[in-house]
């Protein structure tokens, strides 16, 4: 993963059916500039299964490209709803009841204007099974799902980060929003 000055993954662990395997989300962020000006970070999770304008290209298309508002008639299976971006820092986010299957994972940050600033959309298919990552064992989750984010047209390219790094804004809880 190439984060910037040492940004590591932000996690989000989710909880699958009735084995409780869990899955970690990485949001993976453009740099580490791009995550300390994201202010809040939504996570919902769809059911990817689908075809024609419910299959996961379409979803991944309407979610990202069209306002972010999925195709008539399809509801996130889970949303992590809004959350300070460093809620996803250390897997503080989780979901119950997330079936094994195609899923399609959508993440949008704002910027502290409130405004859409970055989004993602990466399709998985969750089993059961247990990864090979060591990371994955070392945090309890059978697999990861990664969600590469990127700049929106709104994304505040001008600003600077009031903060000095990711320490500075979710330990020190410094405000990075100029």
């Amino acid at each position: 993963m190439a984060c910037a000055r040492g940004l590591g993954p932000l996690l989000l662990l989710c909880v699958l059916g009735c084995q409780n395997e869990a899955v970690g989300v990485r949001l993976v962020f453009p740099s580490e500039r791009t995550f300390l000006l994201a202010e809040t970070v939504s996570l919902s999770v769809y059911d990817g299964e689908g075809n024609g304008e419910a299959s996961p290209d379409a979803i991944c298309r309407s979610l990202s490209v069209v306002s972010s508002v999925a195709p008539a008639g399809l509801q996130p299976l889970a949303t992590s709803l809004n959350q300070p971006a460093c809620t996803f820092l250390d897997g503080g986010v989780t979901f119950d009841a997330i079936e094994t299957g195609r899923r399609v994972f959508f993440a949008e940050a704002s910027s502290a204007a409130g405004v859409p600033a970055l989004r993602g959309c990466a399709v998985a298919d969750l089993f059961a099974d247990d990864s090979d990552d060591p990371e994955a064992e070392d945090l309890g989750v059978a697999s990861f799902v990664e969600v590469q984010l990127a700049t929106l047209p709104s994304f505040p390219e001008e600003q600077t980060p009031a903060c000095a790094d990711v320490d500075a804004k979710c330990q020190e809880n410094q405000r990075c929003a100029p």
